[in-house]
C-alpha cells in the first residue's frame, strides 16, 4: 500500500522511456543542473559560453544535435523553445543554447528572439545590454531594426528583446508582420531561436509555433507533472511540426542512483570527458 501511494504521489518524469511512453514524443535532451557553486556570479547562458567543453555545454549540443541529425535533408532554420508552465528552465535552455552555438561556430549568424512579452528575461540571462527598442515596438512600427537588434561581443550571439506587459501580446505574435519578420531573419541568419512563454499559462507560443521548423519542449526533471506535460503538448497536435523533449534541470547524481541508461547517466559517469 505505501508503495502504491508513494507511486501515486510521484507525478513527475525522469527518463525516455517514461517520455516516449506517455507523450509519443521522443526525448532530445538532458540538461544537468548546475550547481550555485560552480556557477558562482555568472549565469547558466554565461557559463555556457565562456566553458564550451563543460558537461553542461556538452549536453546542449547534443540536444541539438540530436534534432539536425533527424534532418539532414533540410536542417531547422527556425527553432521555438517553450515549456508547460512557468520556472521550467526554457528561457535558461534558449539562451545557453544560442549562446553556445554561437560561440562555437563564429563562421554562423545565430539570432534569439524574446518572443515572451509578459516575463521577457534574455536580456538579464546572456548578461547583455538592452538595444534601443524592443520586439513589440519593431513589429509596431515605432523601432527600427538596428534600433532593435543587439550583438554580444563575446559570444557573437545576436539579439532581440522584448518588454514586460506588452500591449496585445497575443496579437502582435499572430500578426503578418511578425510572420514576415521571422520569415526575414530565416534568410538572414543561419539558425533563430525563438524562446516563447509556455503553452499552458497564455496562448501566445501556440501562435507562435506556427513559424518555427522544429519545437523543444522543456520538462523539468522530476518536477513537471506528467498530466500537464501530456495535455499541454496536446495543444500541439495540430501544428504538423516536429517536438523533441529536453529534460531539464536534471540531478545526475540522483539520476545515476535509479539506473536510468540516459545521456544524464554517462554525464554522471563519465565525467572524465569534460572540463568542467
Amino acid at each position: 500500500v505505501a508503495i502504491a501511494l508513494l507511486e501515486r504521489l510521484d507525478n513527475g518524469l525522469r527518463s525516455g522511456d517514461q517520455i516516449e511512453r506517455l507523450t509519443g514524443r521522443p526525448l532530445v535532451g538532458m540538461i544537468p543542473r548546475l550547481a550555485r557553486g560552480k556557477l558562482g556570479k555568472v549565469t547558466p547562458a554565461r557559463f555556457a559560453i565562456e566553458n564550451p567543453t563543460s558537461a553542461y555545454a556538452e549536453a546542449l549540443r547534443s540536444a541539438f544535435t540530436a534534432i539536425t541529425l533527424g534532418s539532414l535533408d533540410k536542417p531547422p532554420r527556425v527553432i521555438l523553445i517553450t515549456s508547460s508552465l512557468p520556472d521550467e528552465g526554457k528561457s535558461t535552455f534558449a539562451c545557453s543554447l544560442a549562446g553556445l552555438m554561437a560561440r562555437s561556430n563564429p563562421v554562423k549568424r545565430i539570432v534569439l528572439v524574446d518572443c515572451d512579452l509578459r516575463r521577457p528575461s534574455i536580456v538579464s540571462s546572456l548578461g547583455v545590454p538592452t538595444t534601443g527598442g524592443t520586439i513589440d515596438e519593431y513589429l509596431q512600427g515605432s523601432k527600427t531594426i538596428d534600433q532593435t537588434l543587439g550583438r554580444d561581443a563575446g559570444s557573437g550571439l545576436y539579439y532581440v528583446p522584448a518588454r514586460r506587459n506588452a500591449q496585445s501580446a497575443v496579437e502582435v505574435l499572430n500578426s503578418n508582420i511578425m510572420r514576415a519578420f521571422v520569415q526575414g531573419l530565416a534568410k538572414q541568419f543561419d539558425l533563430v531561436i525563438l524562446d516563447t512563454p509556455p503553452l499552458v499559462t497564455v496562448s501566445d507560443a501556440l501562435v507562435t509555433a506556427r513559424l518555427a521548423d522544429y519545437i523543444f519542449f522543456l520538462v523539468r526533471w522530476e518536477q513537471t507533472n506528467r498530466e500537464l506535460t501530456v495535455n499541454a503538448l496536446k495543444q500541439m497536435r495540430d501544428l504538423r511540426r516536429h517536438v523533441g523533449i529536453v529534460l531539464a534541470q536534471v540531478d545526475v547524481r540522483q539520476h545515476l542512483r535509479y539506473g536510468y541508461s540516459d545521456p544524464g547517466y554517462c554525464n554522471s559517469k563519465y565525467r572524465d570527458y569534460y572540463t568542467n
